[in-house]
């Protein structure tokens, strides 16, 4: 995968991060909730543009999670950015289903 495509993700999430700690004050489960929404959606287009080698391996996501790492010294759980991948799926009458 391409380090634009990375950046691109990186800084969809960052954004979905930032926008949960200007929210924090507000009702909380909602915000978080779509959030997560948010970022399970930015992994699923992102994992598309990866080849087959790259989702077998989980490079890409380990990709991903290496420079939120550096971006995001509080709030972070990669276990929880991968469980975001795997569990959102996104209809294509937009409606969210978890699994």
């Amino acid at each position: 995968m391409n380090r634009e495509k990375v950046n691109q993700a990186l800084n969809g999430i960052l954004k979905v991060y930032e926008e949960i700690r200007s929210q924090s004050s507000l009702n909380k489960n909602t915000v978080v909730l779509e959030a997560n929404r948010e970022i399970g959606r930015i992994l699923k287009d992102t994992e598309k543009d990866a080849t087959n080698e790259e989702r077998r391996s989980g490079s890409w996501m380990k990709a991903i999670s290496f420079q939120l790492q550096k971006h995001l010294k509080k709030g972070f759980s990669e276990r929880n950015l991968f469980t975001l991948k795997s569990s959102t799926k996104f209809t294509e009458n937009r409606n969210w289903i978890i699994d």
